[in-house]
């Protein structure tokens, strides 16, 4: 029989998950994503706390992660994001994961930022990220939109530029780069899947 006088359960918090992300499974490290942050959490040093940080983007104090990307060998984290306020242009922030030393508890991994790819093109305003995904090598990031204008956009890491984009197909929901061939992109989403080709910058349907 349920005591009347007990009192309610009522949550501090509330977290709206969106995207998990395996860091290291040694430490069994977890990425977790959720509005405008991500936070790290360690199964194995649970006396740690949880880690909370903010992309790092100039111009806007409050943005929203909209897709994730991990680069497991090269230990790179892709956050999409969009600014929150209307005319805003979305942009693709980049990490490095690197393991604490000294007072941190072991096995802690650090986030630093490395750069920012923005697309600030006046047809790219309000556009959103939907997917991304690396290259094999780490030297490329390809991006797509979500509808109703479905757009690829690849961004060079050693240029720090664009160096291809080109409309897809509406509803597409994910995005991968081929690891064995960074010329081929594959898309899916509902009652599709897609191969694509780049050629000279340009796709073309396989």
């Amino acid at each position: 029989m349920v005591d009347a006088t007990a009192r309610s359960i009522v949550p501090r918090s509330v977290f709206g998950f969106t995207d998990v992300v395996a860091i290291d499974h040694d430490t069994l490290t977890y990425l977790y994503v959720f509005g405008t942050r991500f936070a790290l959490v360690s199964t194995t040093n649970r006396g740690s706390p949880i880690q909370f940080f903010s992309p790092v983007t100039a111009g806007a104090a409050s943005r929203e992660i909209t897709a994730v990307s991990f680069h497991k060998r090269c230990k790179l984290l892709a956050l999409c994001v969009c600014g929150l306020s209307q005319g805003s242009f979305p942009s693709i922030v980049i990490y490095s994961f690197t393991k604490a030393r000294g007072t941190k508890p072991r096995g802690t991994w650090i986030p630093s930022h490395l750069e920012t790819f923005g697309w600030n093109l006046k047809d790219s305003a309000d556009l959103i990220f939907k997917t991304a995904d690396f290259s094999a090598d780490a030297s490329m990031i390809v991006a797509v939109t979500k509808s109703p204008s479905v757009i690829a956009i690849g961004f060079s890491r050693k240029s720090r530029s664009p160096v291809f984009t080109t409309h897809l197909y509406a509803g597409v929901e994910k995005m991968y780069i081929n690891p064995w061939d960074s010329s081929e992109l594959s898309t899916s989403g509902p009652q599709h899947m897609q191969l694509w080709r780049l050629i000279k910058k340009k796709t073309e349907t396989l």
